[in-house]
């Protein structure tokens, strides 16, 4: 809409009294009158403007009355004219610019606004020739019919000739100029300097030509429209060199100059008017001349502008199409390249496609804009987003939005100084999921056409966005097909195998191309009979779904075992399409299954069921003892010498030891009883049978384990030592039945092995009595409840003692006063797995007793032996959590001395060496205690890092008297003094032990001879 457009009548109406009154006063004195009546365009430019919006007919009334006043006095008063005839002068011009504007809205609407040749043909025949006919005709006969004198019908030819060139001329020359900025694709009238002077220029030069012209032996009457013609030529350059509009204003002016330059030659009374008229004629001629030819031309260039513009839109959307066809872009990548292509081939200013996965969420956004400068196309900021209102408004009616002018948006009509601006949806799926916008600084430069085709390619766009996703999709599904470890077939309806994928042929060995249109009936193993097949098949069927496992033949005729799931794929009428077989080789994991299972269930080193198997078979044994009243009995079989065999020989002859008497064993196991290892060298058989079966059952596995073994050509002799429980007599739960077994085993031990002891109740008491120690140990243990105890080591020189160290030695007070001894809560801690803590503790305290005698005692502190047993030797974290405790209390490492049994030295041997080592390496001092009772590797001992051995009492005790003692201590002495280790006698009790040990230079003794353990408040420092 333009501001013409705007304005109200009133405006109109004011702008009609100054144009016409200014008009007036500036052409009466060229030939005693007005030259032509400028009213009639301005009047017709009024109603077309006033009605192209909706008006109150009241207003456009009012508006003509005003004009038909101001008409009046401005033709009495400054033309003098009689007001009768002004009146009649005013009612004609209102007629012809109402018949006019009638008979364009009636016949050629389109019309109104001249911008092409076509209509301004339709105007020129509806809105000026018609009606100025016609007006000028009921003039003269008006001024006949209201004059005094008789009607006559003489001189009204020349009167409507008059009228006629005169009203003709005006809207020839003034309505087009009126009409046309109506057309808001132009450009600005004087768009740069260059155009502007070419139009002064060309404007002084047609004035000058008019002039001379009319002002030069100007002829009289008619020939002055023959000599009129000689100014066409330049008419015709005008119209041609020029824009229309730039044209029209010269004719104008011209015209002006014209009838100027002629009224000063025009002569007197009738010569005047004939020359107006031929005046007129001509320039009416020359005007029409002009706006039809520079609208012809202008339609050329429209016509060809048009063209070329539809050419760069279609070559916009070939290109885009070939992108979309040739080279697959991401989504970011895509929207940069289209908006590229649109601004390469048309001229708008800025693109933007906004795109989101999710109108409610401002996640997965991309938002790509591409701008214009006079030299290349780059990329900028954008301007909008999804929350703009013209993108809301888009989205919400799913069509397009159009601004053809900045007057005409909202708020968002800044858009940073653009003047036109369309935004289109891009539709995906009949869903609105994004938005192309286009600007341009230009007004109205959108065409219907252009609409069309950026319409089309935000489809397009769209449908590269679905294509996107829907080759995303597909590979994705594709990489699933391929890169599957499941085996994949799909069959049509009738079961024809129409593809696999890789996976398929690795576990069938089959290829592609052979399976291809064979039945999945090829790979049937037989090892499901006919009914599994149909039971599946109505299942598949029924449901559309069959999961579950079953066996298949590989090509190389193999056997396997397949898990998974069938699918059917159905059409509309509910006609099975396809069959999506979805199958995995489980093979190897049901053998893995079975593996695990055996290996939670079975001894690995025997294979014999565990406690696991164990368990479950005593709960079934038992409910079939409550059914039957059958007795059931347990026989808890322990190797004697097994550890001293496994500790001299190392655990390969151990293990295969086990493995011998488990073979030895399982023949004379009947199907009905359960044969299991339950730990170490420890068996138990549950067996339905009675006492007296038992018993022989007991003798005859004695005797087979008494029988040598051969191990790598070394022959090993062993026994058996077998505690007896009945069920229920002894034990309703198995851990009650195990105890019970368990310690009439040791009972049998105790007895010298190689015997069989049935449970009794006198042994009860005496679990009963463990069971109660374990308790109060673990108490004595977390409530610090033990005790240290010190006993000295002492050197002998000249027979002078000294005391040169001490030996820690836990024990347990009780809260009568009394002790329990360490040899009957010792071997229970080593049993229930309570010795590590012991000895933890025994370790700590012994840290902090020498920590504490350091401050108090600086100079009188000796060192403390520490006995290790062989599970806190065992933990490789020992070595750094004795740092840690000797770090954190500060001792020098050298005041504390650990001792290992020989039987602990020799369980591990290259690990024993490392650990060794690393105490040495802090500044331990080691010591191998019990020294003699085991079974030494010499050729280990030598790389041992020990500072002392220690000879066992049982060594020491009466050594005077026994003649094989004596020579065993000498060689342990003179062993240690080649090694470079000093010796210790441990257990001396009287003198003549003494003796003999001084006489063989052992080094240090320790003894009741010298004193027993006392407290830490007995000890002298």
């Amino acid at each position: 809409m333009t501001a013409l457009n705007r304005l109200p009548w009133f405006t109109w109406l004011l702008i009609y009294c100054l144009s016409v009154s200014t008009w007036h006063w500036l052409t009466y004195s060229f030939y005693g009158q007005a030259s032509y009546r400028i009213g009639g365009p301005v009047l017709l430019a009024a109603l077309i403007y006033l009605t192209q919006r909706p008006y109150r007919v009241s207003h456009i009334g009012i508006m003509l009355f005003g004009i038909f006043v101001v008409n009046c006095l401005i033709e009495n008063m400054l033309l003098g004219i009689p007001p009768q005839s002004s009146a009649i002068i005013s009612l004609t011009l209102i007629f012809q610019a109402y018949l006019g504007w009638f008979l364009l809205r009636r016949f050629t609407p389109d019309a109104q606004f001249p911008n092409t040749l076509k209509k301004s043909i339709n105007f020129l025949i509806f809105a000026v020739t018609l009606p100025v006919l016609v007006s000028s005709i009921i003039h003269p006969l008006l001024e006949r019919l209201v004059s005094p004198l008789p009607f006559t019908f003489y001189g009204i030819e020349q009167e409507v000739l008059y009228w006629t060139a005169i009203r003709f001329t005006s809207m020839v020359i003034i309505s087009p100029l009126l009409l046309w900025q109506h057309d808001r694709q132009q450009s600005h009238l004087f768009s740069s300097l260059a155009k502007f002077s070419s139009f002064v220029w060309t404007l002084l030069v047609g004035m000058i030509i008019a002039v001379m012209v009319f002002s030069i032996a100007n002829p009289e009457g008619r020939a002055l429209a023959t000599y009129s013609s000689l100014l066409m030529p330049y008419t015709l350059f005008v119209a041609i060199r020029l824009p229309l509009v730039q044209s029209l204003m010269v004719i104008l002016c011209i015209s002006v100059i014209s009838f100027w330059a002629d009224s000063r030659h025009a002569g007197q009374a009738q010569q005047v008017i004939n020359s107006l008229i031929a005046l007129s004629v001509f320039i009416s001629f020359n005007a029409l001349v002009a706006w039809l030819v520079g609208m012809m031309l202008h339609d050329r260039e429209q016509h060809l502008e048009k063209e070329t513009s539809l050419h760069h839109l279609y070559e916009m959307l070939s290109r885009f199409n070939q992108l979309l066809i040739k080279k697959p872009l991401e989504k970011p990548q895509l929207f940069e390249s289209a908006c590229k292509i649109i601004l390469e081939e048309t001229k708008f200013d800025r693109v933007s496609i906004i795109h989101f996965d999710n109108a409610a969420s401002n996640e997965n956004v991309i938002n790509c804009a591409l701008a214009r400068n006079e030299n290349d196309i780059f990329t900028m900021l954008p301007c909008v987003d999804k929350n703009c209102d013209l993108v809301k408004r888009v989205l919400a009616s799913q069509a397009y939005e159009l601004f053809q002018s900045n007057k005409h948006m909202h708020d968002e009509s800044s858009f940073f100084g653009y003047n036109s601006v369309a935004a289109f949806p891009i539709k995906q799926k009949l869903n609105s999921v994004g938005c192309l916008l286009i600007f341009s600084k230009r007004e109205f430069i959108f065409t219907p056409e252009m609409l069309r085709l950026f319409q089309e390619l935000a489809d397009d766009t769209g449908f590269a966005i679905s294509m996107h996703d829907f080759q995303k999709r597909l590979k994705q599904t594709t990489e699933v097909f391929d890169y599957s470890c499941e085996s994949i077939i799909i069959a049509d309806g009738e079961g024809t195998i129409l593809d696999v994928n890789p996976a398929f042929s690795i576990i069938t060995g089959y290829s592609r191309e052979e399976a291809i249109g064979q039945n999945p009936r090829m790979l049937k193993s037989d090892k499901q009979d006919s009914a599994f097949y149909e039971s599946l098949f109505r299942q598949l069927q029924k449901h559309g779904i069959w999961s579950g496992e079953f066996w298949n033949k590989r090509k190389n005729g193999e056997l396997y075992l397949q898990r998974g799931s069938l699918t059917t794929v159905l059409d509309s009428d509910g006609t099975i399409l396809h069959i999506i077989s979805i199958m995995e080789d489980v093979t190897q994991r049901q053998q893995d299954e079975a593996t695990i299972l055996h290996l939670a269930n079975y001894d690995q080193l025997t294979g014999l069921p565990n406690r696991v198997l164990l368990n479950e078979y005593f709960l079934r044994a038992s409910a079939e003892s409550q059914r039957s009243g059958l007795t059931w009995t347990l026989l808890f079989i322990d190797l004697d010498k097994f550890k001293e065999i496994n500790d001299a020989f190392g655990h390969h002859y151990g293990d295969e030891l086990l493995r011998l008497v488990t073979a030895r064993l399982s023949s004379h196991i009947r199907e009905t009883d359960l044969f299991s290892r339950f730990g170490g060298d420890e068996f138990i058989i549950i067996a339905q049978c009675s006492m007296d079966e038992a018993s022989q059952m007991a003798l005859r596995y004695i005797e087979e384990i008494k029988q040598e073994f051969l191990i790598e050509e070394l022959d090993i002799h062993i026994g058996a030592s077998i505690g007896i429980a009945m069920f229920p007599q002894d034990g309703v739960n198995l851990e009650d039945l195990i105890q019970a077994a368990d310690t009439a085993m040791y009972k049998a031990k105790a007895l010298g092995g190689n015997a069989s002891v049935f449970f009794n109740l006198s042994m009860q008491k005496e679990v009963q009595e463990q069971m109660a120690m374990r308790s109060n140990l673990d108490k004595a243990i977390t409530n610090n409840e033990l005790s240290l105890y010190f006993q000295p080591k002492v050197t002998v020189a000249h027979g002078i003692v000294k005391i040169v160290g001490y030996e820690a030695l836990i024990r347990w007070p009780q809260p009568d006063g009394g002790m329990i001894s360490p040899a009957n809560f010792i071997p229970l801690a080593e049993k229930i797995g309570l010795i590590s803590g012991i000895d933890q503790w025994v370790l700590k305290n012994a840290i902090t007793k020498l920590s504490d005698w350091l401050v108090r005692y600086p100079r009188g502190v000796l060192p403390v032996a520490v006995n290790v047993s062989a599970s806190l030797f065992a933990d490789r974290e020992f070595v750094s959590m004795l740092t840690k405790t000797i770090t954190l209390f500060g001792l020098p490492p050298a005041l504390l001395e650990l001792e290992i049994t020989e039987r602990v030295a020799m369980l591990d041997v290259e690990y024993t060496l490392n650990t060794l080592k690393e105490l040495k390496k802090i500044g331990i001092g080691l010591s191998i205690d019990d020294f003699g009772t085991g079974y030494s590797n010499l050729a280990y001992l030598r790389l041992y890092p020990v500072d002392v051995l220690k000879i066992d009492i049982a060594f020491v005790k009466d050594v005077h008297l026994d003649a094989k003692k004596q020579n065993l201590v000498r060689a342990i002495i003179s062993m240690a003094q080649a090694l470079g280790m000093k010796t210790i006698a441990e257990g001396v009790e009287c003198q003549e032990e003494l003796d003999f040990l001084v006489n063989e230079k052992c080094d240090q003794y320790q003894g009741f001879f010298f004193g027993k353990p006392v407290p830490e408040e007995k000890l002298i420092f």
